[in-house]
């Protein structure tokens, strides 16, 4: 199992988890799927949260939060007296969705709001040189939802102009606490470490908020005969694509929220006329993060940033129809961006690269800004280190993004690297961080990475978790559907990864130089059909066109598709070992 594979990663069974009903609770669901729950480690006491994740039962409550309770008193009381409210979100999908779960439940009122949602030149974060015509404007509450941790010049700035101001994020946090009105964020210092909201995205705690306000109107007898109380769970869809596409864990809250949230799929007018023709059976998480995502990301990356909010806020399948034809051709603007960016990129590392490198640092004045994030993801995916991508200004100034392997919490580097002033500023998650440096800082970023690396002496050779072993006679539709009682599928809860040992690659088709579609046989003459992408796993794809008729090992996960109405199954290859 240790022996390396053709994706220069190892092999690792997960252990199973001590369960003493086993007997009893493979009589409740399919063995499979039980050996997959106890590998995920999920306990006897966990079981019923992560099959059954209920609002009511596994939704602690808001008011835990730091700041909530004023938070929500604030926003009450500017609800009840009708204030006018400013937002500041982010130019990514958590951002969109954040100000859209705030917009929508300020719009069940009537209330006047707006919302400012930066383009990628303006740069992250709350505009500081906006708020006198804000405040001239009679707008006397300010939100910044998935934005303003950090944003301290625009907090002083806030105060002196009378302007209350409410944080709704899940950033990290530096040491300098925020001047804010209410500053709910998980990550806060003063937070419990172990406290269950720490790996929430923004739109969750924006939901959480908005749950939290409601209750305070209840408490007010804000509601009526004539005002009934909204249902929130409406917005759990916009909870949900945002929670996804934001890669934070989809355990514990997360889970629940997106477990729920595709299930009120498609009462959003603008979600609903994205996905019209693009998915055609029950929308999964598979869908909200590599098929609509993507289209409301590629506002904020190619085009016009506030986009991806008006789509969830369109009022009329007409506005949202509208919306959706520009976010489709600026999708197809940023895969042709990023796929030039990408072969740049790989050429220049090709030429620079050591064997001793923990961190890659690699950029151009030629790249835009908007797709640095995806190409990143997808060299540490490629090379396996962790991997910073900069577009190269006028000034002097790269603003770069980074994606990182486990060796790294990635955030808290680039908070840390602001705070010794090797960076301008930044911040971000555990695994992608946002940055602006100057041009001759960069060697010395490279250097503070690589020392924290160095210094928690990880092991960055790549690892790949096998859930279970697997015959290609037990591969099949049924097994793919046993499985779906584990999705949503995501970060910190993956699809289920399964081995399949001695089969040989009987034959392979390659189309479009960026799909294989090939045919597996084992030992019985058992044989299922197995599919790579090039885009997704780009050394196996070139190194397995060269092991036609060899025996192998391989690793993959399990997915159902269908096609002229029959359903069918597939083996979605992950790693092979010779």
């Amino acid at each position: 199992m240790n022996k390396m594979s053709l994706n220069l990663s190892s092999w690792e069974m997960n252990n199973l988890e001590e369960y003493d009903d086993y007997e009893d609770l493979t009589k409740k669901l399919p063995e499979i799927v039980v050996r997959v729950l106890l590998s995920r480690g999920i306990t006897k006491e966990s079981l019923d949260e992560f099959l059954n994740p209920r609002l009511s039962r596994h939704l602690p409550s808001p008011f835990n939060l730091k700041d909530m309770e004023k938070g929500a008193l604030r926003l009450a009381k500017a609800i009840s007296d009708k204030e006018k409210i400013f937002i500041f979100g982010d130019y990514d999908v958590d951002g969109a969705t954040s100000s859209g779960v705030l917009g929508l439940f300020l719009r069940y009122f009537g209330i006047d709001y707006e919302v400012k949602i930066p383009e990628r030149d303006e740069g992250y974060g709350p505009n500081t040189e906006m708020l006198p015509e804000i405040k001239d404007k009679g707008y006397s509450l300010v939100f910044t939802v998935d934005c303003g941790t950090t944003s301290f010049e625009m907090l002083d700035k806030s105060k002196e102009l009378g302007l209350d101001v409410i944080i709704a994020d899940h950033h990290q946090v530096a040491p300098t606490f925020p001047q804010s009105y209410a500053f709910i964020n998980p990550k806060r210092l003063d937070e419990p470490a172990n406290n269950p909201y720490y790996n929430m995205a923004a739109v969750g705690v924006v939901f959480l908020l908005v749950i939290a306000t409601n209750t305070k109107l209840r408490e007010m007898g804000f509601y009526n005969e004539n005002l009934k109380e909204p249902d929130v769970r409406h917005l759990l869809e916009l909870v949900a694509l945002g929670t996804i596409c934001d890669m934070v864990s989809l355990t514990g809250i997360n889970r629940t929220l997106v477990k729920h949230g595709l299930n009120y799929f498609g009462s959003n007018i603008g979600l609903k006329e994205l996905s019209k023709n693009l998915i055609k059976n029950e929308i999964r998480s598979y869908h909200m993060g590599f098929i609509l995502g993507p289209r409301i990301n590629a506002a904020g990356r190619v085009g016009v940033s506030s986009l991806g909010f008006r789509l969830l806020n369109s009022k009329t399948e007409e506005e949202a129809s509208k919306i959706v034809e520009e976010l489709e051709s600026l999708n197809s603007l940023r895969r042709d961006i990023e796929a030039e960016v990408l072969e740049e990129a790989v050429k220049e590392i090709e030429k620079t690269i050591k064997p001793e490198d923990k961190v890659i640092l690699v950029g151009s004045k030629n790249w835009h800004q908007g797709v640095i994030g995806i190409v990143a993801g997808k060299l540490r995916e490629r090379y396996g280190l962790t991997t910073l991508v900069m577009s190269y200004g006028d000034d002097g100034i790269a603003k770069g993004s980074g994606r990182a392997n486990e060796s790294i919490d990635l955030g808290f580097a680039i908070t840390k690297a602001s705070e010794i002033g090797i960076v301008e500023k930044g911040g971000g998650h555990l695994k992608a961080a946002g940055f602006s440096v100057a041009f001759e800082k960069i060697p010395e970023l490279k250097a503070f990475l690589e020392e924290i690396i160095s210094k928690d002496e990880v092991e960055i050779q790549k690892t790949i978790g096998i859930d279970a072993v697997l015959d290609i006679s037990a591969v099949n539709v049924e097994l793919a559907d046993a499985l779906s009682a584990l999705e949503p599928y995501g970060e910190g809860n993956s699809e289920p990864l399964f081995l399949i040992k001695q089969v040989v690659l009987h034959y392979f088709n390659i189309y479009k130089e960026s799909l294989m579609v090939a045919s597996l046989k084992d030992m019985a003459g058992n044989r299922i059909n197995a599919k790579l992408f090039k885009q997704s796993n780009y050394n196996l794809f070139e190194e397995l066109q060269k092991m036609k008729g060899s025996l192998i090992d391989v690793v993959g996960y399990v997915k159902a598709s269908e096609y002229k109405g029959k359903r069918n199954v597939e083996f979605m290859l992950v790693d092979v070992k010779i």
